[in-house]
C-alpha cells in the first residue's frame, strides 16, 4: 500500500509540473524555467512566444536566423532568467510576445498568431475550406492576423497563412472570418511575411 501511495504521489507531482511550455519541462535547468513549468498561464505564454518566434524566422535567410537566435538567447539570459516570481515572468513574457509577434511592413500591420487555441481554430478552418477546393494541407508554419486600424465597426479578423500541402507545395491563403471569404494562391509568390501581409490586405480586408 505504501508503494502505491508513493507512486500516486509521484505521479500527481509529475503531472502538475508538466504543462505545454515551449520547451521540455523535464529538462528545465533554471529557476525561471521551473516556475514556468509549474504554471499553466506561464506555460501558455512560453508556447505563444515560441510559436511566434519560429514564425518570425521561418523561410528567412541564415544571417537573419542567426541574428534572431542570438537576440532571443540574450533575452532569455539577461531578461527572463532574472525574474524571481511569476508576476515578473508574466509581464516579461507579455512584453516580449508583443515585440516578436508584431509585424509592420511599410504601412501594413499584422501579428503572428501564436495563441494555441486561436492558431488551431484558424488552421482547422483553412484545412476545411481548402479541402472543399480540392487541396489537402498538413500544417501552416506561418500565420498572421491582419490589423486594419481604420476598421471600427465591431470585431472582424482577417487571417493569412502559408500552408504546406500533402503534395509538398506551399499554399498562400487568407480568410475574412466575418464573411467567410477565402482566397488562395498555389504558385508564383515569394514566401515571406511581407508577401503574406500584402496578399491578406488586398484579398481579405475586414468587412470586404
Amino acid at each position: 500500500m505504501r508503494v502505491m501511495i508513493l507512486f500516486l504521489s509521484s505521479f500527481f507531482i509529475f503531472t502538475t509540473i508538466i504543462f505545454a511550455a515551449g520547451f521540455d519541462c523535464r529538462k528545465a535547468s533554471t529557476d525561471s524555467e521551473r516556475l514556468i513549468c509549474k504554471s499553466k498561464r506561464l506555460s501558455e505564454l512560453d508556447s505563444w512566444l515560441n510559436r511566434a518566434y519560429h514564425m518570425s524566422i521561418w523561410h528567412t535567410n541564415k544571417l537573419a536566423i542567426l541574428k534572431a537566435k542570438k537576440e532571443q538567447q540574450n533575452w532569455l539570459v539577461t531578461v527572463r532568467d532574472r525574474c524571481k516570481d511569476e508576476m515578473c515572468l508574466e509581464n516579461t513574457y507579455l512584453t516580449r510576445i508583443e515585440e516578436v509577434s508584431s509585424v509592420k511592413i511599410h504601412s501594413i500591420e499584422g501579428e503572428y498568431v501564436g495563441i494555441t487555441a486561436e492558431f488551431s481554430r484558424q488552421e482547422t478552418d483553412f484545412r476545411k475550406s481548402l479541402i472543399y477546393n480540392g487541396i489537402s494541407i498538413l500544417t501552416c508554419p506561418l500565420m498572421i492576423k491582419y490589423i486594419d486600424r481604420t476598421y471600427t465597426t465591431g470585431r472582424d479578423d482577417s487571417y493569412g497563412a502559408f500552408c504546406l500541402s500533402k503534395d509538398d507545395k506551399i499554399i498562400m491563403v487568407c480568410d475574412d472570418t466575418m464573411i467567410g471569404k477565402l482566397t488562395f494562391n498555389s504558385s508564383g509568390f515569394e514566401v515571406n511575411t511581407s508577401t503574406l501581409l500584402d496578399f491578406t490586405k488586398k484579398n481579405c480586408p475586414p468587412g470586404g
